[in-house]
């Protein structure tokens, strides 16, 4: 059985990913190159879809692969 944090850390240009929240439903969280940040979500979604269809169905909404870039870093103001 293949698990979603293995198909994660699999995607091109993942450095690193990790769950978070889960006891909230949680998501996995993965830092990722940027210039790879479609085609990683993309390979997230086939993976996924093909190693867990009866899962993947009974996902609402579809399947949601969220794209973030980062903010500005911490400052003392």
């Amino acid at each position: 059985m293949v698990d979603l944090l293995g198909i994660v850390q699999n995607a091109p240009g993942v450095m690193g990913a990790r769950f978070s929240g889960a006891g909230f439903r949680g998501c996995c969280v993965a830092l990722v190159a940027a210039n790879h940040a479609e085609d990683a979500a993309s390979y997230i979604r086939d993976a996924y879809l093909k190693a867990q269809p009866l899962a993947a169905k009974r996902l609402e909404g579809g399947f949601p692969v969220l794209i973030c870039g980062t903010g500005e870093h911490a400052l003392v103001l």
